[in-house]
């Protein structure tokens, strides 16, 4: 029921885009420092590469516990109300939703960390 909700899917479209709006940057900027360290795209860009890598971790662990609270609903309902919740292929979606933003919230860490630090 709150996922068919206006509101959540204008959020999760605005949140899908913006993360691949940042996916996109923080490759590009890596791929333009291995290649051309010094060109005046990279130099222009240099100052805020740092950023990116860890805007896109946060991002996609704040979704991470988003999907965590979801499960944890369902959890609750089916143990409360003995109605098995994961009947629905719903569930198992928001599972691999977690497990996947979890894991890309740590591979942009440590990308990140790998990089900058």
């Amino acid at each position: 029921e709150l996922y068919k909700r206006k509101e959540l899917i204008l959020y999760a479209v605005f949140m899908f885009f913006f993360v691949c709006l940042l996916y996109f940057i923080t490759t590009r900027l890596a791929r333009m420092r291995e290649k051309e360290p010094n060109s005046l795209t990279y130099v222009k860009w240099r100052k805020y590469h740092p950023i990116f890598p860890a805007a896109l971790s946060g991002f996609l662990g704040a979704q991470s516990v988003l999907f965590a609270k979801s499960i944890a609903e369902i959890l609750k309902e089916t143990t409360k109300n003995g109605e098995n919740q994961f009947d629905e292929w719903e569930a198992y979606v928001l599972i691999l939703c977690m497990i996947t933003t979890i894991f890309s919230q740590l591979h942009w860490l440590a990308n990140g960390l790998r990089l900058f630090d």
